[in-house]
């Protein structure tokens, strides 16, 4: 894996090669040492080509911006990336035009301030299929479009207090679903009855009283543990859920 640092206080990005990648398809990199510092996009350009798929980037100095702008000016054209790591920003709200034009398999946006995500802000993200926005203060999440590719959604450790009915209506492929140690009180029965590919939820740690959820032929692991409930109906709860195989709760 190549990791792509990225610092937005002045004009340079620095690579580091992964001792423990063994093969990079046909790209030539030959001409890196462990870190690189390039000027310009130009320069960068000229050391890459749109074979080379696995690529990581972070961004690790702070930003002093409070919304994610457009990552265009800092990536590669033609690049399909492997992994997008953008963590410990002063960054509070994605605008929609965040990530257009971008190409990637998962995004990582942990450990930001983030508040408020414009419901058109993933669309335009080519190959998503991996997305967490763990450690942020999100209230509620949109996705006002079809998200087509992604699989696995990350909400851990924000400030949910609901999930609604249609809130993820525009995953269809949605398989994986965390929202662990939330503030989530309320799960409504069918907030799930458009992820019919959803295998695994994880509600752990939030501050459920009662739980029910619209028959689901595929969840095979539901994990409950650490919530406040009073009772739980097991027989109609199970008999909903014809495929389930783990039922983690205390």
């Amino acid at each position: 894996i190549l990791v792509l640092l990225l610092s937005e206080s002045a004009n340079w990005v620095c690579f580091a090669l992964d001792a423990e990648a063994t093969s990079l398809g046909s790209c030539d990199y030959s001409c890196l040492n462990s870190e690189f510092e390039v000027e310009s996009e130009q320069s960068l350009l000229e050391l890459t080509n749109s074979q080379c798929a696995r690529i990581q980037i972070e961004c690790r100095q702070p930003s002093l911006n409070t919304t994610i702008e457009s990552l265009n000016k800092y990536l590669i054209r033609g690049i399909n990336y492997f992994r997008v790591v953008i963590k410990n920003q002063n960054y509070t709200e994605i605008g929609p035009d965040s990530f257009k034009g971008l190409s990637v398999n998962t995004l990582f946006l942990m450990r930001n301030r983030i508040q408020k995500v414009d419901g058109l802000a993933f669309i335009k993200i080519q190959s998503l299929e991996t997305l967490s926005l763990n450690q942020n203060k999100l209230r509620t999440v949109a996705f006002s479009r079809e998200v087509s590719l992604l699989k696995n959604l990350s909400l851990n450790s924000n400030k949910l207090q609901n999930v609604t009915t249609g809130m993820f209506e525009n995953l269809p492929n949605l398989s994986a679903l965390f929202l662990c140690y939330n503030e989530i009180e309320n799960v409504e029965r069918d907030a799930f009855l458009f992820n019919k590919l959803l295998t695994y939820l994880d509600l752990s740690g939030n501050k459920l009283k009662m739980f029910s959820i619209e028959e689901n032929n595929m969840l095979e692991t539901l994990k409950l543990n650490d919530n406040r409930f009073e009772t739980l109906a097991l027989g109609p709860f199970l008999s909903a859920l014809k495929n389930l195989k783990v039922l983690s709760m205390n």
